[in-house]
């Protein structure tokens, strides 16, 4: 079923390293923006795409177009422009040039802004806002440090209540910047994949908890706090936690 929510879809860089536009590049017959919403798009009811103007990308897409209202002010005001042109009250934003990110990873990110403002990936430390989700009640905050002429979406997130998720694959954020790692892009989804094994039954999965003693008390979690901010003060970590199962569905999809 898909989410409550908008896709949105960063594709108003202009690809500098890369030669040109990075959401035109050519994947499989078709251009990484294409490809990137024949992934993502079926997880939620609305698709936007955020660029400078329309020229950034195919024709059949720009229908969806969400023009950015601070041009050069990076993925912010992205964000901001899909925030203010959503329908929903949630918006999950991917980069384009992020293209192994996942369905399962967008529903990740949906599910853990139950009660904050953003939910963003750490790896390593390091946020990833660019593949985040974002509650319409981060807009008012964002609009004003794009005013301020503050484009740190970092700082920016400074100010909001943020879920932090700790524990992805940082493969997920892999970036294409360079003709290079489009070319090992290209080998990485020409792969063949190793088919998933097929589900038990629920009566043969049944009968194995059974012997083994296992049950739904020995599911394994991975917890990534909610951290608050308030400005000019020491960031608290509240006691909320977003918990998801560690399982096949954290396999590429």
């Amino acid at each position: 079923m898909a989410l409550a929510a908008s896709l949105v879809i960063l594709a108003g860089g202009e690809g500098r390293r890369m030669g040109r536009p990075k959401a035109l590049l050519p994947v499989g017959g078709t251009t990484l923006v294409e490809w990137m919403v024949r992934r993502l798009a079926p997880t939620c009811r609305h698709l936007l795409i955020s660029a400078r103007d329309p020229e950034q990308l195919p024709p059949d897409l720009r229908p969806h177009l969400v023009v950015d209202r601070h041009p050069g002010a990076g993925p912010l005001a992205g964000i901001a422009a899909a925030l203010a042109a959503s329908p929903h009250d949630l918006v999950v934003v991917v980069a384009c040039d992020m293209p192994r990110v996942t369905p399962a990873l967008v529903r990740r990110l949906a599910a853990a802004t139950a009660g904050v403002d953003a939910a963003v990936p750490r790896i390593g430390g390091r946020p990833e806002p660019a593949c985040a989700a974002y509650r319409r009640s981060a807009a008012a905050t964002i609009d004003e440090a794009l005013r301020q002429g503050r484009h740190r979406v970092a700082e920016v997130l400074s100010a909001l209540a943020v879920r932090w998720l700790e524990a992805e694959d940082p493969a997920l954020f892999t970036n294409l910047n360079t003709p290079d790692d489009l070319a090992a892009f290209e080998g990485w989804w020409r792969a063949p994949r190793p088919r998933r094994p097929r589900p038990p039954s629920a009566g043969a999965e049944r009968g194995r908890e059974m012997e083994s003693g296992a049950g739904s008390s020995t599911t394994q979690y991975q917890v990534g706090p909610v951290v608050r901010h308030n400005s000019g003060a020491k960031s608290v970590t509240t006691a909320e936690t977003f918990r998801r199962p560690v399982g096949p569905a954290d396999a590429a999809e």
